[in-house]
C-alpha cells in the first residue's frame, strides 16, 4: 500500500498552520495518509479551527484513501477543545462538549440555517440569537476588566457572526476563544467556508472591486454589506 506520512509541526500558529496546510492539501492518489502528531507542542485558537476544517476537506477530496492519525495522545489541549473529533478522529471531546468557563470557549460549530430558523420563530433578527455567543466570547477576551471594552467587543463579535449567517452563504461556522494568563494574551477565532467578502459585496452595484484587499477595505465602511444601496 502506498503510504504518505504527514508530519505535524511542533508549533502551529497562524502562519505556520497556513504553510503546513499548503504542504498537504493538494496531495492526491495515495492509498493511505498518516497524520503524525508526535512533534506537536502548541497550537493556537485559529489553528484549531483552520486545521481541523482543512483535514476534513482533505479527507473529502480523497474519499478512496485511508486516513490514520498517530502519536496524538499527548495533545490534551486540542483534544479537550474538540479539535480531533471535529475532523472525524475518535479522540477527545466533541466540539461544544467541553463546558466553557471565563478562561476559554472550546470549539463550537453551528449550522447557519438553524440560527436563521430560531430567529424566524422568535420573530427577531439573527443578531439577537447571536448576542449570547458574543457576550460569552467578549467575557473571555476582557476578563471582566473593562466594561466599555466588553461592550465594544460584544458588538464587534456579534456583527462578525451576523455577517456569516446573513451574507456568507456558508452552511455552518465555528469559533473558539482562549485567555492565556501566562502570556498576558487572549485569542479568538471564527471560521466559515462561505463565498468570501469579495463575492458577497459585489451585489452592490455601486462598487467596482478587483481584489480581495479592496473588498476588505470597502466592507469596513458603513452600509456597504447591507441590502439597501
Amino acid at each position: 500500500m502506498k503510504e504518505y506520512i504527514i508530519l505535524v509541526p511542533k508549533y502551529l500558529f497562524f502562519e505556520d498552520t497556513i504553510n503546513f496546510i499548503n504542504s498537504f492539501k493538494d496531495l492526491r492518489n495515495c492509498e493511505k495518509y498518516v497524520f503524525d502528531f508526535k512533534n506537536l507542542i502548541r497550537i493556537d485558537s485559529i489553528s484549531l479551527l483552520l486545521l481541523s476544517s482543512e483535514i476534513h476537506l482533505f479527507k473529502k477530496a480523497n474519499l478512496n484513501s485511508k486516513f490514520i492519525a498517530k502519536n496524538f495522545t499527548h495533545c490534551t489541549y486540542p483534544a479537550h477543545m474538540g479539535f480531533f473529533k471535529s475532523f472525524g478522529l475518535n479522540h477527545g471531546k466533541f466540539p461544544g462538549e467541553a463546558k466553557n468557563n471565563n478562561r476559554y470557549i472550546p470549539i463550537r460549530i453551528y449550522k447557519t440555517n438553524e440560527i436563521k430558523q430560531v430567529a424566524r420563530e422568535m420573530l427577531v433578527n439573527p443578531g439577537v440569537i447571536l448576542e449570547d455567543f458574543a457576550e460569552e466570547i467578549s467575557g473571555v477576551l476582557t476578563q471582566g476588566k473593562d466594561e466599555n471594552l466588553f461592550e465594544i467587543l460584544k458588538y464587534c463579535v456579534r456583527e462578525i457572526l451576523r455577517n456569516i449567517v446573513e451574507h456568507s452563504e456558508s452552511d455552518k461556522f465555528g469559533f473558539c476563544a482562549q485567555y492565556l494568563p501566562s502570556l498576558n494574551k487572549v485569542s479568538f477565532a471564527v471560521l466559515d467556508r462561505g463565498i468570501g467578502i469579495r463575492k458577497s459585496i459585489t451585489n452592490n452595484p455601486k462598487l467596482n472591486i478587483s481584489t480581495d484587499l479592496e473588498a476588505i477595505e470597502q466592507s469596513l465602511l458603513a452600509g456597504i454589506s447591507g441590502k439597501i444601496y
